[in-house]
């Protein structure tokens, strides 16, 4: 039975972290990065990966089944897309790893579109232009990626002085 080589990536990890020129967004964004490297690995292990190596919102695993890769592969976009909003990924797998690259290479330069697609009439924040969905506590309207920044560092207990 062939292995399988499974490899993902956060596309402009680095302009997603960087939208906002507030500290807390800043430091929000990171902890959900350095969070989604270790939620990657429990999810890899949920779905029997033999190895799992993962860092700087991108990570490698060897699956033994085809079923067990394509179980992940079908839940990952979905579970980023929750927990950093806004944040593209690319993922590609084959049974030689000299394959899996040139194949993220071509999943690089597929456009994603952020769902749902807000209406003409949607209500924007005032500081990024994306669709808002919440008042916030000082700044007025606040869209979904700010608030899982803001949401994150307030979870993790940071503190600005």
């Amino acid at each position: 039975m062939a292995d399988f080589f499974y490899r993902t990536e956060a596309k402009g990890i680095q302009a997603w972290i960087l939208q906002s020129d507030r500290l807390r967004e800043l430091c929000g964004g990171s902890n959900i990065i350095v969070k989604l490297d270790k939620e990657i690995q429990e999810l890899a292990g949920q779905c029997h990966a033999k190895e799992c190596f993962a860092a700087a919102g991108g990570a490698t695993m060897l699956f033994d089944r085809a079923e067990n890769l394509q179980a992940f592969a079908n839940h990952w976009p979905f579970f980023v897309s929750q927990r950093a909003p806004g944040l593209q990924i690319v993922q590609a797998w084959a049974e030689n790893m000299r394959d899996v690259y040139p194949k993220l290479g071509d999943a690089r330069n597929v456009l994603t579109p952020d769902l749902p697609v807000a209406g003409p009439l949607a209500n924007r924040s005032g500081r990024t232009g994306l669709p808002a969905v919440r008042i916030g506590e000082k700044d007025g309207l606040e869209d979904r990626i700010v608030r899982e920044k803001l949401a994150s560092f307030k979870r993790d207990g940071d503190s600005l002085r």
